[in-house]
């Protein structure tokens, strides 16, 4: 499979009717590696230099994602390492860490865990412990 030209992949990222990259398809000087397509304008990447998975999204040309990637971490914070605009295509991407998908209520769903119940249980188990 060819890849794309960068006036299909224009087309499609406004289109939003076709993956605007492939599997395979190597961006940035072949150090990255498109893995999986996650949905038209997400994929999961392997970056050659750092040897892990990241995630990359592509973003408008205008969105500046500089105060997220100098965010500090935090493990309920998706870290973003870098923003680029891939040569070939024109198109702006963010590179952030592979996430599990969806956001913290839907997470915290797929638990089902009662916490009406077991958060004020845990605290009055703390409150009798502690002899209050």
């Amino acid at each position: 499979m060819e890849a794309p030209t960068r006036d299909e992949l224009r087309e499609a990222a406004a289109n939003q009717t076709t993956s605007l990259l492939h599997l395979n398809q190597r961006l940035m000087n072949n150090k990255i590696c498109v893995k999986r397509i996650i949905n038209m304008r997400t994929f999961e990447v392997y970056h050659e230099d750092f040897r892990r998975d990241f995630m990359l999204k592509q973003i408008q040309d205008n969105e500046d994602v500089s105060k997220w990637i100098e965010l500090q971490t935090h493990t309920n914070i998706v870290t973003a390492f870098d923003q680029f605009v891939d040569p070939e295509s024109g198109l702006k991407f963010v590179m952030t860490e592979m996430t599990n998908g969806g956001n913290m209520y839907q997470y915290v769903e797929k638990l089902k865990l009662d916490l009406a119940m077991d958060v004020p249980r845990s605290y009055l188990e703390l409150i009798y412990d502690a002899g209050i």
